[in-house]
C-alpha cells in the first residue's frame, strides 16, 4: 500500500490518545514493515495499523509512532472521533466513567485524610460533573433530532 493510499485510508480515533488507523492483516503489516510473519502468527488476522503522531516516529513512511493491534484490542481501546457527535460521545463516556468513581468515593462518606474544605469541594465538584454531564446528554440527543 502506498503512502499516500494509506494516508487517505486513516480514520481518527480516541483511546488514551488520538490515533489515527486504518484495517489491515497482520500479514500485510509485517509486510508493509518488511518483516518476516513469525511462525505460528496467522497472516489473516483483521487488526488495525495505528499511528500515533504524538509518539516517536518508528517508520520512514509515516510522522507518528506506528504499530499493529488485532481488531478486538485495538476495539477494546479506541473509539471513533471523526465527527462532532463521536466526539461529545466519547467526552459523555469519559466523564460518566470519572462521576461513577467519585460518586462511588463520596458515598463511603468523609475520610479522616480528607479535611472539611475539601470534602465540600468534591461535593461541589459532583453537581458541576453532573450538571456537563447532563449538557453533554442533551446534546447526543439533539444530534439525534438533526438526523
Amino acid at each position: 500500500m502506498s503512502k499516500k493510499l494509506l494516508a487517505l485510508s486513516m480514520t481518527v480515533f480516541a483511546g488514551a490518545s488520538l490515533v489515527h488507523a486504518a484495517t489491515m492483516t497482520r500479514q500485510e503489516y509485517n509486510d508493509y514493515r518488511g518483516w518476516q510473519l513469525p511462525e505460528g502468527e496467522n497472516g489473516n488476522d483483521v487488526g488495525y495499523i495505528i499511528e500515533d503522531r504524538a509518539g516517536k516516529k518508528n517508520t520512514e513512511e509515516l510522522d507518528g509512532f506506528v504499530q499493529w493491534l488485532p481488531k478486538d484490542e485495538f476495539l477494546r481501546k479506541f473509539s471513533p472521533a471523526e465527527t462532532p457527535q463521536d466526539r461529545v460521545r466519547l467526552e459523555q463516556r469519559e466523564l460518566y466513567t470519572k462521576l461513577d468513581a467519585l460518586e462511588n468515593f463520596l458515598d463511603k462518606g468523609q475520610p479522616s485524610f480528607i479535611n472539611d474544605e475539601q470534602w465540600e469541594q468534591l461535593n461541589f465538584q459532583s453537581k458541576a460533573m453532573h450538571t456537563y454531564n447532563q449538557i453533554l446528554l442533551n446534546r447526543l440527543e439533539l444530534f439525534k433530532e438533526e438526523v
